[in-house]
């Protein structure tokens, strides 16, 4: 985008490196910040998908029609790889409950936030998927996806507006920074409350006075720094010229993301069922056993999809070793835990004692600490 407007063309590294100046600045700020910029960007985003929608109804080369919808367009070759697709698009929602500490009212504030964001995602992707798809033909879309990849919405754009396809243009460069932002939070988080909890070195379990958790914020830079470096050298003068962070960077790890967070939301759906067994907590047989129990049968169907198709998915050749490695990195990484987990335990009881009876906290006992949290906080900040 920057070479088309400005002429100026500049290597991938040096926007990457840009975006990560921006995020981390922001990441060891108040959480206030991220939360007022992610805000307006993601209204901008709304704006302009709700105004492509309404001019792909309006224009409907073959009319209003309801052909997505027929079941024999879902049960097509391929299709575990869309539903892996879907869920890495709904990436980062499960997130809202390490945000606890900073909300009045964690208990209700995170769960209403959870549902309102996969209800309102879930309703908006797929009324303007089929939007785009009645703007561009329901016989021709396949053909075009296949023509123009993820260019198709900005070129079907730039036929009928080009400033609005440069205002998208645009606004999809700063939804991925948003999106970064909002990943450099969750990690962030992830680190305060195990380096909290003594899982990682005590250090990142510190906050800022403004209360974010800017050591946990600055591992995670750190840690993208590094990827951004190693990849920027391995790529230096390689084939795929300027493709080589798309086919590389891009593919590889958010794929293996997907696996990852698939594989632990149906480990987490039965983990539900087995505590829920001996700890009933007044909840009703829909909470403890159908709820998670439908869960762990479609994430786990899911989940298989993925496994069978990964190298469709990184767009890898058949038997190739990063067919094996990336979703190797995901398991690996939790059998280590487990390891870890039984170390602190024989070495450090008393640590382990005390994550196990964080776990057991009644209700009251968790607003008790939430609001003792948030009083903390406030001193902080005033």
């Amino acid at each position: 985008m920057i070479s088309e407007f400005t002429g100026v063309a500049l290597p991938w590294w040096v926007t990457a490196l840009a975006g990560w100046i921006v995020v981390a600045l922001l990441g060891v700020r108040s959480i206030d910040i991220s939360a007022k910029v992610l805000g307006a960007v993601v209204v901008l985003e709304f704006v302009i998908v709700i105004v492509v929608d309404v001019m792909a109804l309006s224009i409907s080369p073959e009319g209003v029609s309801g052909a997505a919808f027929e079941p024999s367009e879902f049960f097509v070759p391929g299709m575990g790889v869309m539903l892996a697709f879907g869920v890495a698009a709904f990436m980062g929602f499960e997130s809202g409950a390490i945000y606890s500490e900073e909300v009045k009212d964690p208990r209700r504030t995170v769960s209403r936030a959870t549902y309102i964001a996969l209800i309102v995602i879930a309703v908006f992707y797929a009324f303007s998927a089929w939007a785009m798809g009645v703007g561009i033909g329901p016989s021709s879309i396949v053909e075009e996806s296949q023509a123009f990849g993820p260019d198709l919405i900005f070129n079907w754009l730039g036929q009928h507006s080009p400033i609005l396809a440069n205002f998208a243009n645009l606004l999809f460069v700063t939804s991925l920074l948003a999106v970064l932002l909002a990943f450099h939070n969750a990690v962030a988080r992830y680190f305060f409350a195990l380096g909290r909890s003594t899982v990682l070195p005590a250090f990142l379990g510190k906050s800022a006075p403004n209360g974010a958790p800017r050591n946990g914020s600055m591992m995670q830079s750190g840690l993208a720094l590094v990827v951004v470096i190693g990849f920027a050298i391995a790529g230096t003068g390689h084939e795929l010229g300027k493709l080589f962070p798309v086919i590389t960077l891009f593919t590889w790890l958010p794929n293996a993301a997907a696996f990852g967070l698939v594989f632990l939301l149906a480990v987490t759906s039965v983990a539900i069922m087995v505590w829920f067994h001996t700890n009933h907590r007044e909840r009703g047989i829909w909470t403890r056993v159908i709820a998670p129990g439908i869960a762990t049968v479609g994430l786990t169907g899911v989940f298989m999809m993925i496994l069978i198709n990964f190298d469709l998915m990184i767009e890898a050749e058949k038997g190739s070793a990063l067919i094996y490695i990336m979703p190797g990195i995901v398991v690996v990484s939790g059998v280590i835990g487990l390891i870890w987990g039984q170390i602190i335990q024989q070495r450090r009881p008393q640590d382990y004692e005390k994550m196990a009876d964080q776990d057991m906290l009644s209700e009251d006992e968790e607003a008790v600490i939430a609001q003792g949290a948030l009083d903390d906080s406030n001193s902080h900040i005033n």
